[in-house]
């Protein structure tokens, strides 16, 4: 975080400059139910596929804060539909019940680079 100053008729006024990262918003996002993959498209060519047991282990909903899992014990879990939150997210709804985690496009961009494999 940066200071900064600008003067409008002698007055001096000082500010925090703020950088704010861009946030990645999904051109396209395709459920492939039969490999379990939900795959995200963005503008600028990159396309994540990330598995829906992997969603699912890191979904953002407090119920699941806490919880000791591994990645296997949701092997089994598809995404059986996706639900739109405004402008901001999507809310999956899974195949075993748990449907109250929401994913915004940051979380999902930040899932998709870390754990997603990469088509560009």
């Amino acid at each position: 975080m940066d200071i900064f100053y600008f003067k409008i008729n002698n007055l001096v006024f000082f500010t925090k400059l703020f950088i704010l990262n861009t946030i990645m918003i999904p051109k396209n996002i395709i459920l492939h139910k039969k490999s379990r993959t939900l795959e995200i498209e963005y503008a600028n060519g990159e396309r994540f596929f990330i598995p829906c047991a992997l969603l699912r282990l890191h979904s953002p909903s407090a119920e699941m804060r806490g919880e000791k899992k591994s990645i296997s014990d949701y092997e089994h879990v598809n995404i059986l539909q996706i639900e739109p939150i405004g402008q901001y997210a999507i809310k999956p709804i899974f195949s075993d019940g748990h449907r109250t985690g929401i994913f915004s496009w940051q979380t999902l961009y930040d899932l998709g680079t870390r754990h997603g494999s990469r088509n560009t």
